[in-house]
C-alpha cells in the first residue's frame, strides 16, 4: 500500500511476520511502474518480509523537495521493527547510502551506486570519450556532501571490469577518508563481468537471505562473498558478460565455451538469449576470423544458425542441402544484407523476418571475390549510385573492377576490405554502412565466412 504520494517519490509499504524490515530504493528505468511496484517487492511477499519501498515518478536520484516527508513517512512505520536493512540499485543504491543514517539503518547493501562526482580528473586514465562525459553530467545527478558522514556498515557490488563502476567505488572510498574507517565501513564484493545492471545477476532469492543473515550476524562477510559467488556461476548474465568482455582477445577461448556440452542440456534453455543474440554471435565469428581461425569462425556460424532455426542442436543428422555459401560479417557482428526497398546495404539477421533483406555474397572467381546479391536462382551485382550509400542491383556481377562496383580488397588469409570511389566501405555499430572512409581500421574490415 502507498503510504506517500507525491509527483516525484512514492513510498510503498507491506508488512510481514517478520521483527526486521528492508527499506529498499529502485533505480532509474522503471518510472513507469514507480506506483505498482518497487525493488526486491516480489522477494518481500514471497517470504512475507515486512518492507518498505522507495520509487520515483522522475529521475530525481531520491533528491527533492518531497525527501524529508517521504523519509518521515517511511520511519512512521519502520521505528517500531528491531531492525532496518537498507538495499538499493543504481540511483537507488545512491540514496540507501544517503538516507541510511536518517533511516536508522545499521546495514545497507549498495548495488552498482550511481550518483555525480568530478569525473574530469579520470578522464585521461580511463580513457573517457567526450561524448561519454557529457552524457554522464547529463544523466548522473545524486551528490554526496562534501562533508558526508558514513556511520551505516556499507557493502558494495560493483563490476571491476566496467570502468564507469569502478571510479564510482573509487569516489565512495573518497567519502572516507580515514582508512580505517574506510575498512570497517565500505565492504566490496566484486562481481566481474556482470555489467552496470549488478541485481540481474543476483537473481536468486537466497542471495538476498543471505545479506539478511549477514546484517544480524549469523554468517561472516567471506562466507557472504562465497555465497554470492555460487550463485552466479549459474547465471546467464554472468556467462554474457563473460563472453562480451573476452571475444575480442581470446575468440578461440568463447568460441570453445560456446561449444560445450552445457548448451545442449534441457536446463541450458535460460541461455538462449545469448545464442540468439546474432550481433554477439556474428562479432564472435569476426574475431575468429579476424584472428585467422577460419575454420572455428565456419563451425560458429553453422552451430548459431542451426539453432536458431531449429531450435536445437544435432551433429548427428545431415542438412537437408548444402551449397556453399561465403557472406560477409563485419567488426561489429553485422551481417551484410541488401535491402531492395531502401537500395542500400542494411544489417541481415537470422532471427528477424521484417521486410525482405537480401544476404550478400561473395563469390570466388579468378579475379577474386565478387559481391552479389541471390534471389532464388539468381544472381545480382551490386552498382553504386551515389557517396550517400545508395545501390542499385545490376542483372548480373560486375566482375570488372571499375569505379561504379564494389572492389573487394584482401588484407589477410582471412579477412577483407571494400574500395569505392567514394572511399572504403564501414560496418556502423547500428547496422549501417558508410563508404567515405580514407583507411582501413577496424570498422573497415570484414570477414567472409565461408557457410556449409
Amino acid at each position: 500500500m502507498i503510504i506517500f504520494d507525491s509527483d516525484d517519490i512514492i513510498v510503498q509499504y507491506e508488512p510481514g511476520n517478520t521483527d526486521y524490515v528492508l527499506i529498499t530504493f529502485m533505480g532509474v528505468g522503471h518510472e513507469e511502474e514507480a506506483r505498482e511496484s518497487f525493488f526486491l517487492k516480489g522477494y518481500c511477499l514471497k517470504h512475507n518480509i515486512s518492507c518498505v519501498g522507495f520509487t520515483s515518478l522522475k529521475r530525481s536520484w531520491y533528491l527533492s523537495e518531497h525527501t524529508e516527508h517521504a523519509l518521515q513517512a517511511c520511519l512512521s512505520v519502520t521505528r517500531n521493527y528491531r531492525k532496518a536493512i537498507g538495499i538499493g540499485s543504481s540511483a537507488g543504491g545512491f540514496a540507501v547510502i544517503k538516507h541510511a543514517q536518517r533511516l536508522n539503518c545499521e546495514f545497507v547493501f549498495s548495488l552498482a551506486p550511481t550518483f555525480h562526482f568530478e569525473i574530469e580528473q579520470y578522464v585521461e586514465q580511463f580513457g573517457f570519450s567526450p561524448e561519454f562525459v557529457l552524457d554522464y553530467k547529463n544523466v548522473a545527478r545524486g551528490r554526496f556532501d562534501h562533508d558526508e558522514k558514513i556511520t551505516s556498515t556499507v557493502v558494495t557490488f560493483f563490476d571491476p571490469a566496467y570502468p564507469i563502476d569502478v571510479l564510482y567505488h573509487i569516489a565512495l572510498k573518497d567519502l572516507l577518508k580515514e582508512e580505517s574507517t574506510r575498512e570497517e565501513k565500505l565492504l566490496t564484493i566484486p562481481l566481474f563481468y556482470a555489467g552496470h545492471v549488478v541485481s540481474h545477476s543476483l537473481r536468486q532469492s537466497t542471495v538476498y537471505t543471505d545479506m539478511v543473515e549477514f546484517a544480524f550476524g549469523k554468517i561472516t562477510f567471506d562466507e557472504l562473498k562465497g555465497r554470492v559467488s555460487r550463485v552466479r556461476r549459474r547465471n546467464s548474465t554472468n556467462i554474457y558478460y563473460r563472453i562480451c568482455a573476452g571475444f575480442r582477445k581470446h575468440p578461440l577461448l568463447v568460441y570453445r565455451m560456446l561449444k560445450n556440452n552445457i548448451w545442449k542440456r534441457k536446463e541450458a534453455t535460460k541461455y538462449e538469449d545469448i545464442l540468439r543474440d546474432d550481433t554477439l554471435m556474428g562479432s564472435i565469428i569476426f574475431s575468429l576470423y579476424n584472428r585467422g581461425y577460419k575454420e572455428e569462425g565456419t563451425d560458429l556460424y553453422w552451430y548459431v544458425f542451426q539453432y536458431c532455426w531449429f531450435s536445437k542442436f544435432d551433429d548427428t543428422k545431415p542438412i537437408a542441402f548444402k551449397a556453399q555459401t561465403i557472406l560477409v560479417v563485419g567488426y561489429h557482428g553485422n551481417l551484410m544484407g541488401y535491402s531492395p526497398q531502401e537500395k542500400r546495404l542494411v544489417d541481415y539477421r537470422l532471427n528477424s523476418v521484417g521486410e525482405m533483406v537480401l544476404p550478400v555474397q561473395l563469390l570466388l572467381t579468378a579475379y577474386g571475390y565478387i559481391p552479389a546479391v541471390r534471389f532464388h536462382d539468381y544472381l545480382f551485382g551490386m552498382e553504386i549510385i551515389n557517396g550517400d550509400g545508395e545501390i542499385a542491383l545490376t542483372e548480373r556481377p560486375i566482375f570488372d573492377k571499375t569505379a561504379r562496383g564494389l572492389c573487394v580488397q584482401k588484407l589477410t588469409e582471412s579477412t577483407v576490405c571494400f574500395k569505392t570511389s567514394y572511399g572504403y566501405l564501414a560496418s556502423i555499430p547500428q547496422g549501417d554502412y558508410a563508404m567515405n572512409r580514407e583507411m582501413v581500421l577496424g570498422w573497415e574490415t570484414f570477414a567472409p565466412v565461408m557457410c556449409p
